[in-house]
């Protein structure tokens, strides 16, 4: 979801704006709109990542391993990931003469610490993460201070629409890489999050109703490409988070062959290595290699291609380097 919405969601054309004549052949129009863009109303993979952040965080609650020292140590196996894919391609940008890698030493500190995403756009993503898994076991507990789901809901959920209206309208003048623009970011996420934690919870997935689907595999992959459908019809953020309930809840109730998931657990182990790298492949470096395949369909294999085999390496070596600083019994894995 993510490579795709990067790849056609027009972002191409704020870093290159030679590329306005279309740097691909799109499938067809629908309007005046290329279909790929349509689709990428449907790829939004932050609530998707946080839905099932809390799940999984809040799951390891239940089972009483989470801890802050656990959540460091996890946070730290992504930063190394983070930090060797700072080495490749920052080293790449001066080798050619870019003159924003490494750029002075805050820009460098800052993207160190992911304070900053001026190195790879993509990456604004990991500080409000950072953050929220810090505070997670806190949020947990206010949360079942009083078993009180639907007010959290409530809450964070009006806390998600006015930061994202702020967001929305101002964020510009105040600035992403700043203390205010972080916070904004950093609350406005809560929602999706505590979505998941009560999803969890609750275990409303396993509610005796859900066998209707369970039993009629057909009409859950209808009402999936119904709520696909629809999302693309409204190009609308605020519906983001209950699109990404509806749609996990949907693709679980699939009957999925056994080979399928194997695939996909594949993609799922590299694809924190495809997100750090991507962009850098298709906005930065090598731009016109990437779209030079003219067509969608091939131009997202090649990135995904791309990005996977370059994860894969980056992968293996965090993996050494996680098993020298951090004890491998206690990582906890993504």
């Amino acid at each position: 979801m993510m490579l795709f919405l990067h790849l056609f969601n027009g972002l191409i054309h704020n870093f290159h704006s030679d590329l306005l004549n279309e740097p691909y052949q799109p499938l067809f129009y629908i309007g005046n709109y290329p279909i790929e863009y349509i689709i990428t109303r449907c790829c939004r993979p932050v609530p998707f990542f946080f839905i099932l952040s809390g799940y999984g965080i809040s799951y390891i609650y239940t089972n009483g391993k989470l801890s802050m020292n656990g959540q460091a140590k996890r946070l730290l196996h992504i930063f190394t990931a983070y930090w060797i894919s700072l080495l490749i391609f920052v080293s790449i940008g001066h080798f050619i003469g870019n003159e924003n890698y490494p750029g002075d030493i805050w820009k460098l500190i800052g993207n160190i610490t992911s304070y900053s995403d001026s190195y790879n756009l993509s990456m604004w993503f990991l500080f409000p993460y950072t953050m929220i898994c810090l505070s997670s076991i806190l949020l947990i507990r206010i949360i079942e201070y009083k078993k009180s789901y639907l007010t959290a809901l409530i809450v964070t959920g009006l806390i998600y629409g006015v930061t994202g209206y702020i967001i929305k309208n101002h964020i510009n003048e105040i600035g992403y890489d700043s203390i205010y623009g972080h916070l904004l970011q950093y609350l406005q996420y809560f929602f999706p999050f505590t979505c998941g934690i009560i999803i969890q919870r609750t275990s409303i997935l396993k509610h005796p109703k859900w066998k209707i689907l369970e039993q009629n595999k057909l009409l859950t992959a209808f009402l999936l490409f119904l709520v696909i459908a629809l999302k693309c019809l409204m190009d609308s953020q605020a519906l983001d988070t209950l699109y990404a309930i509806a749609f996990i809840c949907l693709f679980i109730k699939l009957s999925i062959k056994q080979s399928k998931l194997k695939i996909i657990s594949i993609i799922g182990k590299y694809s924190m290595g495809m997100w750090m790298v991507h962009m850098y492949l298709s906005h930065y470096f090598f731009t016109d290699f990437i779209y030079s395949f003219r067509y969608s369909p091939i131009i997202f294999l090649i990135l995904v291609i791309c990005s996977f085999t370059i994860s894969l390496m980056i992968t293996y070596i965090n993996d050494k380097l996680s098993l020298v600083i951090i004890p491998s019994k206690n990582i906890q894995k993504k």
